[in-house]
């Protein structure tokens, strides 16, 4: 929501997501979530970008509560939401397989949306932020390290880190190859799982 559309809607404030479709029996009809509706917190936490939000909510397992704070008619609303399992998203298939992989990985990564990858100067990037690098680990072992940047997996540009465990869960067997940047230099990376 720009300072625009949020001036429109009588919110003080640029920020937030505004809701413009509702699906009929998802969790967010099941919360009572309206299209109009402008989120600006999500479990405590300021909103202010779609990607940063899609990531958060996505990377909740099906089942969780969520505190969403929302704008609606002027007044602010606290609305609890339970997520649950998109259909056809086949979480066997996703989720489940792709965090195997990006479990033996050895490496957290983050949004380049979140504050961190802010404070680091990465707005401009696309990819996944490093934020932890497990020692002994696959990645540590490939020379992966906090702050680095990870714009693409075997040659396909991730954008988000729904889109990197995806990616990772394509990737040819036991060997992965990253693309990787810490803002001054690129390089290629050859992450070898083991078997």
């Amino acid at each position: 929501v720009d300072e625009d559309l949020a001036k429109s809607f009588g919110l003080n404030e640029k920020g937030g997501i505004l809701i413009n479709q509702v699906m009929e029996d998802s969790a967010a009809e099941k919360a009572g979530l309206k299209e109009g509706d402008i989120v600006v917190e999500l479990d405590g936490r300021k909103v202010e970008k779609l990607g940063m939000f899609r990531n958060r909510v996505a990377s909740t397992a099906p089942g969780s509560k969520i505190d969403l704070k929302v704008f609606r008619n002027g007044k602010y609303k606290n609305i609890v939401a339970v997520t649950q399992e998109m259909e056809g998203e086949g979480a066997a298939a996703g989720a489940g397989v792709s965090s195997a992989v990006y479990d033996k990985l050895g490496a957290t990564v983050d949004s380049l949306e979140s504050d961190a990858a802010r404070r680091l100067g990465y707005g401009e990037l696309e990819g996944v932020l490093v934020t932890e690098v497990k020692q002994g680990s696959p990645a540590w072992r490939a020379g992966l390290q906090p702050g680095q940047v990870i714009t693409s997996v075997d040659r396909k540009p991730v954008d988000s880190v729904n889109a990197f465990k995806k990616a990772l869960e394509e990737a040819p067997d036991h060997k992965i190859l990253l693309f990787v940047t810490d803002g001054r230099s690129s390089r290629f990376v050859v992450v070898k799982l083991e078997e």
